[in-house]
């Protein structure tokens, strides 16, 4: 994922009428799974807000069986609208987890490279799922995605065929990215052992790798453009090829420095969200169109004009998330 901060910013600005027009919801009410109910009541206790109208759901109406839905009790959200707020201590990323377990990394600050990330953040989410020293295992648990890089000679033709014609490419090409994809792997579990002590050969440490790729956004400037993974953003899911996404994810600082900071005051009154202080790097989701009762969320995941056009980007994207995300 990636941040987009210039979407929704004239909603912002703009003058809107409190009546709306009621709409019947898109399905009936979809009621949660346990696992549903879990998270929901993980993201209550973190102090994610707006859960009340982002709601978890585990459900064929999905386009992946599990994503965020508006609620179908809600009045309809209009373009400009705060659906979630997100404290920035629940995000992460290189900065949490190095003041959350200091003692982790085998390896003074200096010594860590930017592109280290992948391999902070697997580190950081073993610790997590090991200690649950800071509440995150509940989180993690949920998470689901690729499995860990591999290289070509573990996918049949069949399978490289299949990957060619979802990326409009070739079998060789998908073969030259495998092969490419698995080399940044290897170095990465090296310098995982060298910094952690964890190890790949422990197949859940793989997998997370593989997950943290799928799972990540580079975040904005309030975060120095750190990569990392947020709560109940990463439910969020890729529009269809016949749909538009709904919502996008922005910083407080960033509305604050593209309007005023007393905007960002009266976004959040009108919110209705229950906020006594605000910082730069908290994260809101905001509606970018109107969005009826019941409908699912979605968020880009990528510009479709580039992956359009681009068959280099194409493959890459689709051996990170799983699928092509046109």
């Amino acid at each position: 994922f990636t941040l987009c901060w210039s979407t929704c910013l004239g909603a912002f600005t703009a003058t809107q009428s409190t009546q709306q027009t009621c709409h019947p919801p898109i399905h009936d009410i979809i009621l949660p799974t346990p696992g549903d109910k879990r998270l929901e009541a993980w993201y209550s206790q973190q102090g994610i807000l707006g859960t009340d109208r982002v709601q978890v759901r585990t459900t064929s109406h999905s386009v992946a069986g599990r994503g965020l839905f508006y609620s179908a009790t809600a009045r309809p959200a209009a373009q400009g609208d705060l659906l979630a707020f997100i404290p920035s201590r629940c995000i992460l990323t290189r900065a949490t987890g190095t003041r959350t377990w200091p003692d982790l990394l085998q390896a003074p600050p200096q010594e860590i490279d930017r592109d280290d990330w992948p391999v902070l953040l697997t580190a950081y989410a073993r610790r997590a799922l090991d200690s649950n020293d800071v509440g995150w295992s509940e989180w993690i648990q949920t998470w689901q995605g690729p499995k860990a890089p591999c290289p070509p000679s573990f996918l049949s033709n069949n399978e490289l065929e299949n990957l060619a014609k979802q990326t409009q490419s070739t079998p060789n090409e998908i073969k030259k990215a495998l092969q490419a994809r698995y080399n940044v792997f290897e170095k990465h579990c090296t310098r995982l052992e060298e910094l952690s002590g964890y190890t790949t050969k422990d197949y859940h440490v793989g997998h997370l790798y593989g997950i943290v790729l799928s799972r990540s956004a580079t975040l904005g400037p309030d975060w120095n453009y750190e990569s990392g993974i947020i709560p109940l953003h990463d439910m969020l899911n890729h529009p269809p090829t016949h749909k538009n996404p709904s919502v996008e994810l922005f910083s407080i600082g960033e509305i604050a420095s593209q309007t005023c900071w007393e905007h960002v005051t009266r976004l959040v009154k009108r919110s209705t969200f229950s906020l006594t202080h605000v910082h730069n790097a908290d994260l809101v989701l905001v509606a970018r169109q109107t969005i009826r009762p019941g409908e699912e969320l979605f968020l880009s995941y990528t510009r479709r004009d580039l992956l359009q056009t681009n068959e280099h980007s194409r493959v890459w994207k689709a051996l990170q998330y799983g699928f092509c995300p046109l």
